[in-house]
């Protein structure tokens, strides 16, 4: 502080005076010239100070009534923010710093690799070696008066995960060996179908197609992960289709399905056959005769084979005689060949011309019962339309007992 003091003083005296009140001051000893210097360090009390300077000749300095005053000089001092300063550290590369500081309404931060921000919880995204450090960040109260803070931020580097494998493709039932790098410690998931899931080495045998995931962590705790994607080939499912009764000379199809992992199939033999490279070619066999359908899994992983069985009937045979006793010999009475013939219909009649039997598009055989109960031996009618536009067929039959 420093006073300007007018002329006419022929040998003045000063003295330095302060209020902690406002109101009632008090000599500050020793400082008596024009200039005073007041030091107020972190301890300072809050609250309003006054200075003022008294001068006085010499000769009547002792009374009080004799000194004149200069107005008062304020210092206010206020109170310093109770900053709070912090972070999640210590932190992997790669991952997020969240930076947290409290006690004022305004914030700025400084940091590493310039980074700077005005908010009260900055979020580094993504943080990288070089955002590694010391955070400063000033605190600012609702009185202006502001404090800085500071925390350390350490960033520890990720490692990069690594897998190796001989081939991302395998037949069902095969081995293949993985091997991850780039940490310490390994754990592979889901652990379905390995012999070591927590070794950096391990065996897969999985039975399909399958996605392997090792997390991969380096002395500081920090990981990473690899991914693996194998492809698991199985053996086709082959279907030749139902077996077929047919009459000669009648064109055919063959009803073949191929399902699963398949490069390509054939037919054997291709005698009679129309169309072989197709899974439903024409077939007219003059007798009975079989067929193979067979596929192939690629990469070699594996033959299925199926067969169909064509029965062949030079004509319709309608047996005259059934014995339905239970012996295994003739039990039922049924017409193979109309298997040929998925729209017939089969009605049977006793001789009172009361309908016994009777099936639609269906091959079942007649065992004789009617209502439960075994009817007795005898003639027995039957009438079958082909519904293919042929004459209705029409006679009789004995049952025997």
């Amino acid at each position: 502080f420093s006073c300007t003091v007018s002329s006419g003083y022929v040998t003045p005296v000063y003295q330095w005076q302060q209020s902690f009140n406002g109101n009632t001051f008090s000599d500050i000893l020793g400082e008596n010239t024009t200039t005073l210097q007041a030091y107020y360090g972190a301890n300072a009390a809050v609250g309003i100070y006054k200075y003022r300077l008294q001068v006085a000749e010499a000769s009547n300095f002792a009374s009080s009534q004799c000194r004149i005053s200069s107005d008062p000089l304020t210092i206010t001092i206020k109170s310093l923010p109770t900053a709070t300063v912090s972070s999640n550290s210590t932190v992997c590369e790669n991952a997020r710093v969240i930076l947290n500081a409290a006690g004022g309404i305004n914030y700025e931060w400084q940091g590493p690799a310039n980074f700077t921000s005005t908010s009260s919880q900055p979020i580094i995204q993504n943080v990288q070696m070089q955002n590694g450090g010391m955070y400063t960040v000033k605190v600012t109260g609702s009185n202006s008066c502001f404090v800085f803070g500071s925390t350390n931020v350490v960033v520890n580097p990720s490692p990069i995960a690594t897998v190796s494998f001989a081939a991302d493709t395998i037949c069902v039932g095969s081995t293949i060996s993985l091997t991850a790098g780039g940490g310490v410690n390994y754990e592979w998931f889901p652990a379905t179908f390995l012999s070591t899931p927590q070794q950096q080495n391990t065996q897969a045998t999985p039975l399909n197609d399958i996605i392997y995931n090792v997390n991969v962590a380096n002395s500081f705790g920090c990981a990473d992960t690899a991914v693996v994607n194998i492809k698991v080939i199985k053996k086709p499912v082959v279907n030749a289709g139902a077996d077929i009764t047919t009459i000669a000379g009648k064109t055919v199809q063959l009803a073949g399905s191929i399902s699963g992992d398949v490069s390509s199939f054939v037919w054997s033999p291709i005698n009679f056959m129309v169309n072989e490279n197709t899974l439903t070619p024409l077939v007219n066999p003059p007798t009975d005769y079989e067929y193979v359908l067979t596929a192939f899994a690629p990469n070699n992983c594996g033959i299925s084979t199926d067969t169909v069985q064509l029965k062949i009937f030079n004509g319709i045979f309608i047996p005259n005689a059934f014995s339905p006793n239970g012996d295994g010999k003739n039990d039922t009475w049924n017409i193979p060949i109309l298997e040929a013939y998925p729209l017939h219909s089969l009605t049977i009649f006793n001789r009172y011309g009361q309908v016994v039997f009777q099936r639609n598009k269906t091959f079942t055989a007649w065992n004789g019962y009617f209502k439960g109960r075994l009817l007795p031996a005898g003639n027995y009618i039957y009438l079958i339309d082909l519904n293919n536009g042929t004459p209705i067929l029409k006679g009789s039959f004995l049952m025997i007992k």
